[in-house]
């Protein structure tokens, strides 16, 4: 194995991963500091971006060319426990897992690259429609019809008697119910 590989950490942000190098003179203390933290722990780095060593860059990785000497670690928020699933890309989760721990699904490369697309697809439309037609942008609550199964529901009475509307507790899409 060669040294350098006892000498970094590979952190994950919203937009990629990137390598962090460990100096000789702070191994001991940092190591200490990362020793038994878990995966999606919440870290804080402080350092200067460097170019790898010739013949250490990473082609597959867009970051894959330089590394941040760290400076200064702090742990921000360690994860307490065990995670049902790592959010890499190289595993593969059923859609159920996923579902169910959709707070870890959201992390995934994919889906991170999924949500940015809408994101930047929906405020496009929304700039159109507001600044070249001169439509008003209004959230209001959008009323959908209930579906069998899922979380539980909350049934909310009309002004007009026999009607309601139904929310859902978890985020699920809210459906419309007319009665």
């Amino acid at each position: 194995m060669h040294e350098r590989a006892l000498q970094f950490i590979t952190l994950k942000d919203a937009h990629g991963v990137t390598q962090f190098i460990v100096p000789d003179n702070k191994r001991d203390t940092l190591c200490e500091v990362v020793k038994g933290l878990k995966f999606e722990s919440v870290l804080q780095v402080k350092g200067k971006v460097i170019r790898r060593p010739e013949g250490q860059e990473n082609p597959k990785m867009p970051t894959g060319d330089i590394e941040v000497e760290i400076e200064d670690l702090k742990v921000l928020n360690p994860s307490l426990a065990e995670l049902p699933f790592k959010t890499r890309d190289y595993e593969e989760i059923t859609e159920n897992v996923r579902l169910q721990y959709r707070y870890l699904d959201i992390r995934h490369y994919k889906m991170q690259k999924n949500l940015r697309i809408r994101s930047n697809m929906v405020m496009k439309m929304r700039e159109f429609l507001c600044n070249k037609l001169g439509f008003v942008d209004v959230e209001t609550p959008t009323l959908f019809r209930r579906t069998p199964g899922g979380a539980r529901e909350f049934v909310v009475p009309t002004k007009i008697p026999g009607k309601f509307y139904c929310l859902p507790q978890s985020p699920q899409q809210v459906r419309y119910v007319c009665v």
